[in-house]
């Protein structure tokens, strides 16, 4: 279950904004190092000093993520770039990246 994922993690793994974050329990259970995979390629774009002016993604809020990979997906959100990168993710893999990007915090600096 994803509260009790929640609950073990070392509280300097997570930002604060962990207490706030419910993804739903019928999503798939998070795995950070999965996550962190899916993001090599994603970082090209999405890191600090990118030449596309696209969002650094560290630390923002998991729900956040999911709902917005969700719209760049169906196209409720238009991107081109984006429908592309999250047309070929699946749930789990969007539940992963979205729970490790959520992960990287203050603690890690």
């Amino acid at each position: 279950m994803v509260a009790t994922y929640l609950a073990e993690l070392d509280p300097c793994s997570v930002p604060h904004q962990v207490n706030e974050i419910i993804i739903s329990q019928s999503e798939p259970t998070p795995d950070i190092s999965a996550g962190q995979e899916v993001f090599t390629s994603c970082i090209g774009c999405h890191s600090a000093g990118n030449p596309f002016n696209a969002p650094t993604l560290q630390g923002q809020n998991s729900n956040y993520l999911l709902r917005a990979l969700d719209e760049f997906k169906s196209g409720v959100r238009p991107s081109v770039f984006m429908l592309g990168a999250a047309s070929g993710l699946t749930r789990k893999q969007m539940v992963d990246v979205s729970v490790y990007l959520n992960s990287i915090n203050e603690c890690k600096k």
